[in-house]
């Protein structure tokens, strides 16, 4: 991971705005894979991607993870090569965004499509989206000490406990989601 320095003037900064996860029995072995609903940019151009990739087999996307220096930001960079060039920085939040993350760490991909805050993927499964592998193996080290500093320090200040019970609660939080996060479809 490294730490940004500047931001490419010509990419796009989309914000996730509501987060899902799907799983398919044909899809990445049955991997439950997160969908990042983004904000659609004023040019319309994420959704054109997204549009575009409808008509292809497969395209060609390059990723980056970086961080902010105090790593409240997790940041996923999205390259698009083909069908059409695209710079998009997914900003995500590591508290609000933490179990999102998880997911697409363990699943090493991700729907992307475009929508609202609090869009319901039930209701728009017609919608475009695309389908991404994410390298993630020399992030997951990182994230997860990241995670667990950041859920502590996310637990002491708002239920007032100590950094010992917030352990304990960030252990339990992590044990309870685990068979969802391994759940395969066969």
């Amino acid at each position: 991971m490294r730490k940004p320095k500047t931001i490419p003037k010509d990419a796009i900064i989309a914000p996730v705005v509501s987060t899902s996860i799907i799983a398919a029995e044909k899809v990445a072995n049955g991997r439950t894979i997160p969908v990042f609903i983004l904000s659609p940019d004023k040019e319309g151009k994420i959704n054109a991607l997204l549009e575009s990739h409808a008509d292809i087999p497969r395209g060609a996307c390059q990723v980056l993870w970086g961080d902010t220096y105090n790593h409240d930001t997790i940041f996923l960079y999205l390259e698009f090569i083909n069908p059409m060039t695209l710079k998009i920085i997914i900003p995500l939040d590591t508290i609000k965004d933490r179990k999102a993350i998880d997911f697409l760490i363990h699943s090493q991909c991700l729907y992307l499509m475009t929508g609202y805050p609090k869009m319901k993927l039930s209701e728009n499964l017609d919608k475009p989206r695309i389908l991404l592998e994410i390298p993630s193996q020399e992030f997951a080290k990182q994230w997860k000490t990241i995670s667990k500093k950041k859920a502590c320090k996310h637990f002491m200040n708002n239920k007032d406990i100590s950094a010992q019970q917030a352990k304990e609660l960030y252990d339990g939080i992590q044990k309870e989601f685990e068979p969802l996060i391994n759940l395969r479809l066969k």
